[in-house]
């Protein structure tokens, strides 16, 4: 086998040390050192090899590019289930890859792919020619202050309170965007912080609306009578505010030690009394909410009537 076969051997037998006795050192692959591209491939073939619902019996299928670097020939690992573990661009000189990185726009030339798996990500920072600027350098000071001074308090406490994460979002949460995930940039010093903000905002979101979720429970405890025609309305409004909230919480509270826990933290339960008792109600009645809520219809019909106001054709 020469060069070229043995490191697309290395791929279909995921063997990430192959490929790093193969690949040529002081080369870039999909932009980055090659050191950082094996270190990638072996997290994720390690994956892979761990996880026994995949079956690794992976062939290389050729195929092309279809848009971003369009008729650029490459492969697609895809296994007996058709599933493929990443499609790659291989860019070739008589006896060697110039350059290998992954293509989201890939279409195999005879065989079909019934799933695509995500495959390894770089971040900017990972790229051989990566320069920060200015503004990169200050988030990146924010984002280590704000992962320091998280941890610091989980550390002291062992509990968070929204009497620190609430200023600690309202502080932060300029440096996550729902954005993010739409561009083709990311960068690993975000990575920390917005993982923690994905946690948290929500929740403090939420807090806003506990004297509406006392309002309401207070409403629900004077009923005399607990059923469907006495509280509909009631669930109609309840549903209405906090949406979403009748398929239950995803943590699982500790009355006992006054806690839940989310994405591993653990927040003060008391603080989110009332909206989780909203929740366990909106949810073991939740077959007494229609699939449609009328105010929320009439929210949208609202929305429309000023949208055929301010463009009236």
């Amino acid at each position: 086998m020469n060069k070229k076969q043995l490191i697309l051997k290395a791929f279909e037998d995921v063997d990430a040390d192959m490929l790093d006795l193969l690949l040529n050192d002081g080369q870039s692959y999909q932009d980055v050192h090659k050191e950082t591209f094996v270190t990638e491939l072996k997290s994720y073939f390690e994956d892979l090899r761990n996880n026994r619902d995949y079956k690794t019996d992976f062939k290389a299928v050729q195929g092309m590019c279809t848009n971003c670097n369009k008729g650029k020939k490459g492969y697609s690992f895809v296994n007996s289930e058709g599933e493929s573990f990443t499609s790659m661009v291989f860019e070739e000189s008589d006896d060697d890859y110039t350059d290998i990185y992954k293509c989201s726009s890939f279409k195999t030339f005879d065989r079909e792919i019934t799933e695509e798996w995500i495959g390894i990500h770089f971040y900017e920072e990972d790229k051989v020619n990566y320069l920060p600027t200015e503004l990169h350098i200050r988030q990146q000071k924010e984002s280590d202050r704000a992962v320091k001074a998280l941890e610091m308090e989980i550390k002291a406490e062992g509990i968070l309170s929204k009497n620190f994460y609430v200023p600690w979002v309202s502080t932060y949460r300029h440096l996550h965007s729902i954005g993010d995930i739409f561009t083709d940039k990311s960068y690993r010093y975000k990575n920390e912080v917005s993982g923690y903000l994905w946690i948290l905002e929500p929740l403090a979101e939420v807090l806003e609306k506990s004297n509406l979720a006392r309002e309401l429970w207070q409403e629900f405890i004077a009923f005399p009578l607990i059923d469907r025609e006495t509280i509909q309305d009631w669930l109609i409004r309840a549903d209405y505010h906090f949406p979403y909230y009748k398929f239950a919480t995803e943590y699982k509270a500790d009355y006992q030690q006054d806690l839940f826990i989310t994405g591993g933290i653990k927040i003060r339960l008391s603080e989110h009394w009332y909206l989780q008792n909203i929740a366990v109600i909106l949810n073991k009645c939740s077959d007494w909410i229609p699939d449609y809520n009328p105010l929320k219809e009439a929210d949208n019909y609202a929305a429309s009537e000023d949208d055929e106001d301010m463009f009236p054709f």
